[in-house]
Order: C-alpha cells, then structure tokens, then sequence
C-alpha cells in the first residue's frame, strides 16, 4: 500500500470520525432540549456540556480535514 492510500484511508476515517461527532452533537442537543422540558434539568446540562464538546471535536476535526486537503494543491502549484 503507497503512503498516498494510506493517507487517503486515513482521511476518509477522519472524515467519518468527524460526522459522527456532528451527529452525536446534535443528538445531544435534542436529547438536552427534551430532558428540559421534563424537568430533568441537570441531565439537560450534561447533554448540553456532551453536544458543546463533540460539536468543538467536529469543528476542528472538520478543520485540519480541509487544510490537509489544501496542503496537496499548495505543493502541487508550487
């Protein structure tokens, strides 16, 4: 296996990780949203700290995805 398969595989995986950490995210905030409603307050908090933290994992997972996808076309002009 070249080292542009491997990394092709490792970005492919990277990507799934990061739309797992939205969907959990939004779960979380429906979950939180629910709990709330039910009076179940400070379970509402702890899905809310859960959907918080896994949106910052996605938003920086989504992130270093997209500037290592630039990084190629960066040496490929040069």
């Amino acid at each position: 296996m070249t080292a542009r398969n491997e990394l092709h595989g490792l970005a492919m995986l990277s990507q799934a990780q990061c739309e797992t950490a939205d969907y959990v995210a939004e779960l979380a905030q429906s979950l939180a949203s629910l709990t709330r409603k039910s009076g179940l307050r400070s379970l509402a908090d702890v899905l809310n700290i859960v959907a918080h933290e896994a949106e910052v994992m996605a938003r920086t997972g989504f992130a270093i995805l997209d500037e290592a996808c630039e990084e190629p076309q960066r040496s490929e002009a040069v």
